[in-house]
Order: C-alpha cells, then sequence, then structure tokens
C-alpha cells in the first residue's frame, strides 16, 4: 500500500550575517572632530613646552653655577681696534670665542730673552709686567713664536723699575719723530695679538696663578682666555665700517671762556689747551705731562687772573680747553670752523682779532727752565714770546721744526699770518723730556708740582702784560700752587678729590680718571669733560666794576638767588660766558630719527682732507682663567660623559613602550 508522509510547508531561510573581517583587512579608520583635534594638539603642545622649559631653566642655572665655579673672571682694560680714513689700528682677537692658552710669566728682560730662544711646545697666554712692553719689537717678537695667543699686562709693579729697565730711550706708543725720539709708533700699527692690563689687585692673583705653572708637571695648569672680537673686517677704513655701522666716530665736548664780557671781535689775547690724551689702553689714559700739565697751568693761571675787575682789561682774554685734540686736532679745527662759518656762539669772532695766541704744552718736567717755540723760530717779533721771554722764558734751540704737535697748529693752518702772533711754552728745548708720551707711565710721577705752578705764574703774567698793560706784570697775581697741586690730583689720580667733588658732588664714587674722549654723543659729557666746564665757568668770573649792594647781585652760594648765566661767588652774582663746543669730524653727522639712530657719512665725506676717528663695535670683551685639566683629567672626563650618554640612551630604551602609550593617550 502506497504510503504517504505529510509535512508543513517550509518557510524560507534567513539571511546568513557578513563575515567577520580578517585580521589582514585594512583596519577600520575613525574620523576626529576639528575641534577635539586642536584641543588634543594644544594638549601635547603644552605639555611639551612645560617639559622644555624645565629643561631649559635647569639647564641655564646649571651653566651659570658651572661657569662661575670654572672661570675666573678679571677686570681690566683691553687693547681696543680704533679706526681712522686709512685703516685700523690697535688689537683684536680674531674669533668671538678669544685667545688661550696656558699661563706663562715672564718677570723681566732676562726670561724674556730665554723665551724667544726656546718657546714652549704649546700655546700660552704671555704674563708680564707692563714695562715690558717698552722693549723694541716686543709684540713682533712673541708673535714670531707661533705661540703667543694673547699678552696680559700686570701693574703691580712699582712704576720707577721702569726706569731701571734696559730701555732708558724710554717708551711712547706714538710715532717716532723729531719731537719724540722715544717713539715705537704702536698707536698706529695694527698688532697681532691681544692685549689686556690688569688692575693692580687683580695682578697679584694672576701672577700667583702664572707662577705655580712653573710647577714641573704640574697636572692642572692655569689657562687664560682673552676675549677682544671687535667688528670691523680686517682691512676696512673708519669711512668703510662708518657705513657698514660696525663703528662709532671719537668726538668730544671742548670748553671755552671769556673773562668779563662775552666773545666779540675785539682784540683778544687767546690761550689754548688741550684737555684730552692718549694711550694704548684708553680707560686709562692719563697723559699728565703730554696733556695735563699744559691744562692745569691754563687753569691755575685763569684763577689767578679771576682777581681782577673787568674793567681794567683792554684786550678780550679768551682761554679754550680743546678736547679730542689728540685725535686729528677734533677740537681745534671745530671751533676754527665755526668761526669762519660765523656759527653760533663765536658768530661775532675772527681769528684776526687775536693779537695774541699762547698754548703750554709739556711743562711738567722736574729742574727745567722753560722755552718758547714760534713758527718761524723768532721771538723778538714775537709779542706773545716777547713778553715770556722778558719774565724768563727762553727761546727753543733754532734747528726745531718750528711748533711742536699742539693745538694752535690748526689756528696757524687756517691763517698763516697768526703764525707770526703764536708761541707754544713747553719744558723742552728741542726734542720732548718726556720719554713716555702717549703711554701709561706718563703718569703723576712724571709732573712736578712746582714746575707745573712756576709755569701757571709765567702764563698768568705774560697775559697780565698783554692784556692789561696798565698794570705791571711785576704785580701780576701768582699762580696758586696748592690749587695747582689738587687739579694735577684730581685730573691724573683720582676723581673722588675734594675739588672734583665740590663741582660734581655726583662723581664721588667714579674710579680712575680717564682723559681719552670716547664715542662722540650729543649727550653724553663725561665727567672729565664736565669738571673742567665747571670748574671753567666758576673761576672765569670777575668782580662787579661797582662795590654790590644789598640787592639782587648779593647771593649765599645758592644758584636760585642769581640770574640765568650767572654764578654765586664770593656773595656776589657773578656773569660768566663759559661755553661747551662740541669736538666733531666734520665727516660725520649722528643721526637719531624713526627708523635709525646711529652714525652717517655726510655727502663725499670720502673728498673731505680731515680726520674720521673711529671706535669699533665689540661683543663682550674680557679675561678669564680657569685650571685645564692634564690627559688623565681628560680622559676620565671622556669615559664619565660617555657613560652618561650611554645611561641616558639604555634609560629611553627600556621605557620608549611607556612614552610610546603615553603620549597616544594624550
Amino acid at each position: 500500500p502506497l504510503s504517504l508522509s505529510l509535512s508543513p510547508p517550509s518557510s524560507p531561510s534567513p539571511p546568513l550575517p557578513p563575515p567577520l573581517p580578517s585580521v589582514t583587512d585594512s583596519p577600520v579608520s575613525y574620523s576626529l572632530s576639528p575641534a577635539v583635534m586642536v584641543m588634543k594638539s594644544l594638549r601635547l603642545l603644552l605639555v611639551a613646552v612645560a617639559i622644555l622649559s624645565f629643561l631649559a631653566t635647569a639647564t641655564s642655572a646649571d651653566a651659570v653655577a658651572i661657569t662661575e665655579r670654572l672661570y675666573q673672571q678679571y677686570e681690566g682694560d683691553p687693547c681696543v681696534l680704533l679706526l681712522d680714513r686709512h685703516g685700523g689700528y690697535g688689537c683684536r682677537s680674531m674669533t668671538r670665542s678669544g685667545a688661550t692658552g696656558d699661563l706663562h710669566l715672564l718677570e723681566n728682560v732676562e726670561e724674556l730673552k730665554k723665551f724667544l730662544g726656546a718657546p714652549p711646545s704649546s700655546q700660552v697666554v704671555v704674563v708680564m709686567p707692563a714695562f715690558l712692553m717698552a722693549l723694541d719689537s716686543i709684540v713682533a717678537d712673541l708673535t714670531e713664536t707661533k705661540m703667543v695667543t694673547a699678552l696680559v699686562l700686570l701693574t703691580d709693579d712699582d712704576s720707577t723699575l721702569f726706569r731701571r729697565t734696559e730701555t732708558e730711550q724710554g717708551y711712547s706708543p706714538l710715532p717716532l719723530s723729531y719731537w719724540n725720539p722715544a717713539g715705537l709708533d704702536l698707536m698706529h700699527k695694527m698688532l697681532p695679538l691681544p692685549i689686556w692690563k690688569l688692575t693692580v689687585a687683580d695682578s697679584v692673583t694672576v701672577r700667583k696663578d702664572a707662577k705655580s705653572n712653573r710647577e714641573a708637571n704640574k697636572a692642572d695648569p692655569v689657562a687664560g682666555e682673552v676675549v677682544a672680537f671687535m667688528h670691523p673686517e680686517v682691512g676696512e677704513t673708519s669711512i668703510d665700517c662708518l657705513r657698514r655701522g660696525t663703528c662709532q666716530a671719537l668726538g668730544g665736548h671742548s670748553t671755552w671762556t671769556t673773562l668779563g664780557a662775552p666773545l666779540t671781535d675785539r682784540e683778544t689775547v687767546m690761550v689754548a689747551a688741550t684737555m684730552d690724551g692718549v694711550a694704548m689702553f684708553q680707560q686709562q689714559t692719563l697723559s699728565a705731562n703730554h696733556d695735563m700739565s699744559g691744562t692745569v697751568a691754563a687753569m691755575a693761571a685763569l684763577e689767578a687772573l679771576s682777581t681782577y675787575s673787568a674793567s681794567v682789561f683792554s684786550k678780550q682774554v679768551l682761554f679754550a680747553f680743546f678736547d679730542a685734540e689728540s685725535w686729528g686736532h677734533l677740537g681745534s679745527a671745530q671751533f676754527v670752523r665755526d668761526v669762519r662759518a660765523g656759527k653760533a656762539p663765536v658768530e661775532h669772532f675772527s681769528l684776526k682779532n687775536i693779537t695774541s695766541l699762547i698754548e703750554p704744552k709739556q711743562v711738567g718736567h722736574k729742574g727745567t727752565h722753560f722755552y718758547l717755540h714760534t713758527q718761524d723760530h723768532s721771538v723778538s717779533s714775537n709779542l706773545a714770546a716777547e713778553s715770556l721771554r722778558v719774565l724768563g722764558a727762553r727761546a727753543a734751540v733754532s734747528e726745531t721744526p718750528g711748533l711742536p704737535p699742539s693745538a694752535v697748529q690748526t689756528f696757524v693752518q687756517e691763517d698763516s699770518e697768526l703764525g707770526a702772533r703764536t708761541v707754544v711754552l713747553t719744558d723742552h728745548s728741542g726734542p720732548y723730556k718726556n720719554k713716555f708720551a702717549g703711554s701709561i707711565f706718563d703718569s703723576r710721577a712724571n709732573v712736578d708740582d712746582q714746575t707745573v705752578c712756576d709755569a701757571a705764574s709765567l702764563l698768568a703774567q705774560a697775559i697780565v702784560r698783554l692784556a692789561i698793560p696798565s698794570l705791571g706784570s711785576n704785580d701780576a697775581q701768582a699762580a696758586n700752587c696748592t690749587l695747582v697741586t689738587e687739579l694735577l690730583d684730581c685730573l691724573i689720580v683720582n676723581e673722588t678729590c675734594a675739588t672734583k667733588s665740590r663741582f660734581l658732588p655726583e662723581t664721588a664714587e667714579l674710579d680712575f680718571p680717564s682723559h681719552y674722549p670716547s664715542v662722540f654723543q650729543k649727550a653724553r659729557v663725561s665727567s672729565h669733560q664736565k669738571f673742567i666746564n665747571e670748574w671753567v665757568t666758576y673761576y672765569s668770573t670777575l668782580p662787579p666794576v661797582d662795590s654790590p649792594s644789598a640787592g639782587s647781585s648779593r647771593c649765599d652760594q645758592d644758584k636760585n638767588k642769581c640770574e640765568k648765566g650767572q654764578i654765586c661767588r664770593d656773595g656776589t652774582c657773578r656773569d660768566s660766558f663759559t661755553q661747551f663746543h662740541e669736538a666733531t669730524s666734520p665727516a660725520v653727522k649722528f643721526v637719531q630719527g624713526e627708523l635709525f639712530v646711529g652714525w652717517e657719512l655726510v655727502e663725499n665725506a670720502h673728498l673731505l682732507n680731515v680726520s674720521i676717528w673711529a671706535e669699533a663695535t665689540w661683543s663682550p670683551i674680557g679675561l678669564r682663567t680657569f685650571h685645564r685639566g692634564g690627559a688623565t683629567a681628560d680622559l676620565v672626563f671622556l669615559l664619565i660623559t660617555g657613560a652618561v650618554c650611554i645611561a641616558h640612551g639604555g634609560a629611553f630604551y627600556l621605557t620608549r613602550k611607556f612614552f610610546f602609550s603615553w603620549f597616544r593617550f594624550l
């Protein structure tokens, strides 16, 4: 029989789910919104900045602490790079890192000779007394060894030691000439080594360190590093570096005054003096006899004349103290140009008004007579020279070239007829008796107070003969020798002197005086320039013609009780006609605009026949010493440094997964 099996109808099967992706397939990408991405980036950036700031702060503090422990910094004066229109002169280090080498002490001429005969096998920084610079060609001789990288000069020796060396011809960095037989012309040479002059206190320490290097097989010798990098390129002139902005023009502030009345076109007796100087180390430009003796003689003569009433002068008396005179006669040249151009405040004055022109120059040599130098060697036909001769001065020898280097030469060059009315008063009949002109050895010990005082009295008496003929010169007021000593001390030895503090109380804490005029700025007046101006302003005032009444002419040292332009002196308000006068080169001008502040050359400056002196700009300069480890110490340092690097690398390798995960989390 047929059997049938019945079953319910089947429904369709549901679709199978899609297969799972294989591990070899590309991962699923998820897109983040821009806001989230920005927030994560900022968070990561903040973390990075925090880490870097911490590391920078720690590194900077550690670097300063390490530097202070490794190095000993010293003060002093560098020999810097100066430029004129012909080239550069002075010293510099050719790289920003400076010149280094072990300190090598040379204490006398014998040790220097041994050093030159058998130079060391490694580079050294020579440490020696400053007086050894007086030896001819010493810098060239040390350079030829090829082992000397720098010179460090000691100043803790007795200055008289210089006079006991074999170099009795003296020492002057100025050019060799008839006037200056001791000249080495170092001021007009480019020296191949950086040179640093130490203070007296630091000289003691550095001498001790250099002497310790003499110990045999010393493990950690003391080395020195002299950094004096100057920005002008090798071979550049002042015109080049002023255009490029890598130097600044030299200049100063002269002072002039008239006695009793403003400067007019009256017949004039004029006294000129140079108030600045030169030296290889600008911050110790003393120029004691070369310039300051004449400046002090003129100041003391001015004070002696200030006792006379204005009514007794038949001629106008003009005193001029020229600044930057040692650098191309910038001071006197500026004055003469302004007179020629009729520029205020000398618009009413002419060189034709000068009937006698006198300059005291180098009048401090002890036990000397005073000598008269004129353009044509004539004294009797020169009214100024004859007045001084009658009072005891003598004519200079006839073999001289005429006028010695002085400010009055500028006036004679401008007006040749003025040469017959010009005289220079000195302590030398022929060449300089001063063997240290232009050097750091032209110091206070090189000037005799009584001789300068005698020169001041002689000058004052001559002016009385020339400008107050009604009064005999024998009745003239003699110079105050106590004042002369005070001025010499103030201008050469110590700026904290009582005389200077009286006029400039704010300068009571200033250091050693310097007569280097420096880079010119209209608003920058050095304490030296300001002191001479304030002193001349006070002592150029004359007693009133009439006896003062109890009215406005009375004062009690209170400037507010006197009118503008007046000075309170001896209880009366007195007129003063003292002026500052800029001393700059006509080839440059200082520009202070919105986009540029600095020096610019005038149009066709290269065609002007004038001096253009400039001082190089520099990076931070200095001298420091440190203990240099030997070969063993260098090897230990290398091994420690390598171990630290390996440890840092290993730590990073072991913790790399943690840092990767941490940064992914961010």
